[in-house]
């Protein structure tokens, strides 16, 4: 859904700014940027869902469908 991918881009963005600009114990640090990976590597895939070829397949597959139903 638009709202959990929304959200998971928002996240990943709010950590990465955390590490930034906030100060942060070293021992927690660690572990934020763990989870910075393992968000930055779903924000990849949802950007590669709605500006990949997985939407443009969706449209696709709904074209073929109206043109089946003519």
């Amino acid at each position: 859904t638009p709202v959990l991918a929304l959200g998971t881009v928002i996240l990943a963005f709010a950590l990465f700014l955390v590490i930034i600009f906030v100060e942060v114990d070293p021992a927690s640090k660690d572990i934020l940027i763990y989870v910075l990976g393992t968000l930055s590597s779903a924000v990849t895939m949802v950007l590669g869902y709605y500006f990949g070829s997985s939407l443009s397949s969706k449209d696709k597959t709904k074209e073929l469908q109206n043109i089946v139903n003519k």
